[in-house]
């Protein structure tokens, strides 16, 4: 371990999502009851999942293996209702549009997105069964 060595960072809230990091600081003493030292991390590309104090697990890479990149996926999660047959709609310019989606996992009330998002789209949560591809819609509660 050295300073500057990049490292993976995977916060205990949200394990699925990994971050570059790089360390910044190594204490120079050492807790000898827990066999730690103490290192500052910095998280290269944060997003708005991290929060202050979080817990945190770092897994140091070898120089030679730092070649490889970690790219961090979002963490996608809609009502289950806006998933028909493998898709859901989308709201733009005022338009309804179908996007396949990859369901990868169900969670309460819920479906986590693999592919199809990218996240904060505008979903039809409820879509009614005749809604098709291209029609124009509005937001519930606007006249059209």
């Amino acid at each position: 371990m050295h300073l500057g060595q990049n490292g993976i960072v995977a916060t205990d809230a949200y394990p699925d999502r990994k971050y570059d990091g790089k360390l910044i600081e190594i204490s120079p003493k050492a807790n000898r009851d827990k066999a730690t030292v103490q290192v500052k991390v910095q998280i290269l590309h944060p997003d708005d999942y991290l929060r202050p104090d979080m817990n945190a697990s770092v897994a140091f890479v070898e120089p030679q293996a730092q070649s490889k990149k970690i790219e961090a996926k979002p963490l996608i999660i809609i009502p289950a209702s806006a998933v028909r047959d493998g898709s859901v709609f989308v709201v733009a310019d005022g338009k309804a549009l179908r996007r396949n989606v990859r369901v990868s996992r169900r969670v309460p009330d819920g479906a986590q997105i693999e592919s199809g998002l990218i996240g904060g789209e505008d979903l039809i949560v409820n879509p009614p069964p005749n809604l098709n591809d291209g029609q124009k819609v509005h937001e519930q509660g606007q006249t059209p």
